[in-house]
């Protein structure tokens, strides 16, 4: 028996966030199955029927719990003004806000502000309100992702729907539809930075498309703040192979993450910095360790997409996305974890330092393969850190270049 769910198809960002959530929900009750890139969107093959049941009670459940989290954080970050403006900072206490950032909350949180204080506010409305529709609806994911469900749930953008619904016919399924916001697509159509407002023809998706993109993103995806709020990206690993297990997918999503950066990065260095982090936390070592012996022989790609800040309260610009190969920024985390190689210390100190070409030119050399640059960005950055101990400082080079050797060559 072979149950297959599709994605609607609305693009590479909200469809692959739609695909770590469905693999988060059916992973963790111990479904097996296999996900199948398409050229817009994900074909999923179940080996047996989930209970649809319990996989929509776990999605309700877990958002929920992302939206508590982001009620603990403005809860916090108002107190935190009153202190600043009291002249009472507590360094413990920003500890504390740091460590909620890096929550599925946080990830929603930092996400949504992007959309300005009153577009983030009706977002977490939204999703609030489909919560409490979800219980109430036929949990049957697999007879709603079917191959014709953008043309039955009547999505996309009104033209294209209507011009599609002319030659094609099917039985429209009548739904409530909402505005697909920015952080799940990292577009939407003719987005006018100038009025900072949608186009009256944005995209429309149902209740489903949307709080499952939103758990994909607070489960899944790299989310950082950076600067003062000048930027913020968001980081998502792809699976690209012909096939892959829904469990590898679930194991990727370790690479989650949210919080701040001490500065706006360039993206491909924030690709290289939000990876490394992960790597270097204590309390996920372990785990990660164990999560790079399986994936990083796998094919991935990261999607990397960044907003950057017109006005103060005022929504974000989507300035870029790119799409990088995976294969060599895993492998070059595993094999320098291996060697006990603190890269993710020499990428810290070349962002206070302010050396942020050098650590773009690490990273995409890292990503591309290139040794000469990935040479360059390493004599860079030591003559940046200035380390006193010279012969460390030399064996150091030395293993980095036999590692780059090693792994640009295959």
């Amino acid at each position: 028996m072979c149950i297959r769910l599709f994605t609607p198809g609305h693009g590479k960002i909200m469809d692959t966030l739609i695909c770590h959530g469905l693999a988060y929900l059916l992973s963790t009750h111990g479904y097996e199955g296999e996900v199948i890139p398409m050229d817009r969107r994900y074909l999923i093959e179940l080996r047996e029927e989930p209970d649809w049941q319990l996989i929509v009670n776990r999605l309700v459940e877990d958002l929920m719990e992302a939206l508590e989290y982001y009620d603990t954080i403005n809860r916090l970050i108002k107190e935190r003004q009153i202190a600043i403006k009291n002249r009472d900072r507590d360094r413990e206490f920003e500890k504390v806000l740091r460590a909620y950032m890096n929550t599925e909350g946080g990830r929603l949180h930092i996400a949504v502000e992007s959309q300005g204080v009153i577009n983030a506010r009706k977002s977490v409305q939204k999703l609030r309100r489909i919560l409490e529709k979800l219980s109430s609806l036929n949990p049957n994911l697999s007879s709603v992702y079917t191959e014709d469900h953008v043309l039955r749930y009547g999505e996309g953008r009104s033209k294209i729907v209507s011009a599609a619904r002319r030659t094609v016919r099917v039985k429209k399924v009548k739904v409530e539809k909402y505005t697909a916001p920015l952080p799940i697509i990292g577009f939407a159509g003719k987005y006018m930075t100038g009025l900072y407002e949608y186009a009256s023809d944005s995209l429309k998706i149902c209740h489903w498309d949307l709080a499952l993109s939103w758990l994909g993103l607070c489960r899944s995806a790299a989310v950082l703040r950076e600067g003062r709020g000048d930027g913020i990206s968001i980081i998502l690993l792809r699976p690209i192979a012909p096939s892959t297990p829904l469990s590898e997918i679930h194991l990727a999503q370790s690479f989650a993450l949210g919080g701040q950066t001490q500065t706006s990065l360039p993206l491909a260095a924030a690709v290289l910095f939000s990876i490394l982090r992960v790597g270097e936390i204590p309390e996920l070592e372990e785990e990660i360790g164990r999560v790079l012996e399986t994936i990083a022989s796998s094919r991935w790609s990261v999607i990397a997409y960044r907003f950057e800040k017109q006005q103060p309260r005022r929504p974000y610009a989507i300035r870029r996305i790119s799409e990088y190969p995976a294969f060599r920024l895993l492998q070059f985390l595993k094999e320098s974890r291996r060697k006990s190689i603190n890269l993710y210390g020499i990428a810290r100190i070349l962002m206070q330092n302010g050396d942020l070409d050098v650590l773009e030119l690490m990273a995409e050399s890292i990503i591309y393969g290139n040794l000469d640059g990935f040479a360059n960005s390493i004599k860079a950055a030591f003559t940046s850190l200035s380390l006193s101990a010279k012969e460390n400082t030399r064996l150091l080079k030395e293993e980095l270049a036999e590692l780059a050797i090693k792994l640009f060559s295959t």
